[in-house]
Formats: structure tokens, sequence, C-alpha cells
């Protein structure tokens, strides 16, 4: 599901969480790349353990890595203190048990974004994999 209004509270992920079923709400973001985070725009898909608004699920955000480990990929674990997503604003908010956040390790994540050729497939093979496996 695509949301709307990320950048004003997750407004549309607050819809989402409320309305549809399911027990772990996954955002799939742009994500600094930054020496602060310790991450790199050539490096795996960013997975993060928390950011500004809430501690993600560690059993979410550890299967992530594992799964990016296992299809070849060198996942960046990361904090992202000055970042929020739709997943944490929902977690915060009381509408998600569990939540997590893969990210597309990103170059000027407001403006010109820039990423490595192969981002958006890995994400989208982590993700495949992440929602396949139980």
């Amino acid at each position: 599901m695509f949301t709307t209004n990320e950048e004003v509270g997750g407004v549309g992920a607050a819809h989402a969480c409320r309305t549809l079923p399911g027990d772990v709400t996954l955002a799939v973001e742009v994500g600094p790349t930054e020496a602060e985070y310790g991450t790199s725009v050539t490096g795996g898909p960013i997975v993060a353990y928390s950011d500004a608004q809430c501690v993600y699920d560690k059993g979410v955000a550890d299967r992530l890595c594992a799964v990016a480990r296992r299809l070849g990929f060198s996942p960046q674990a990361a904090v992202l203190g000055a970042f929020e997503s739709d997943a944490s604003h929902t977690k915060a908010a009381g509408l998600s048990p569990r939540a997590g956040l893969l990210c597309l390790p990103t170059l000027s994540t407001h403006g010109y974004e820039v990423i490595s050729r192969d981002t958006i497939a890995h994400a989208t093979d982590v993700l495949a994999e992440f929602t396949v496996e139980r």
C-alpha cells in the first residue's frame, strides 16, 4: 500500500493501520547516507532499529537484515536520530504493534536524490522475500 502525508504525521499510514488487516507495518523510504548514521550510498539496504519517533521491532529489523544477507547484500543497520517514517508514526501512535523500516541508501534525501543503480532492485528483492517467508 502506498500512503500519503508522511511528512506531516503519517496520516495515510495511520488510516491504513486502522482499517487493513495485519500486525506489522513496514515502511520503505529513502534513507540518509550521512557520516552520523554510519551509512553509505554504495552499501546495502539500510535497516533502521530506531528513529526520532520510536524503537522499531527488533525481530522485524533482525529478519530484514537476515533476508538481505541471505540474498547476498550487506544490510546497513542504523539508528536514524533525525528521521521519521510512516511506520514509526503508526507505532508511536499505538496503531501498529510491530513496525520496521527498510531504506534505500540515498544521497540528499530532500532535493536531488541520488541512489546506486541496483538499489531499487535490491530493496524489492528483500521486501519480496520478507513478505513470503514466515
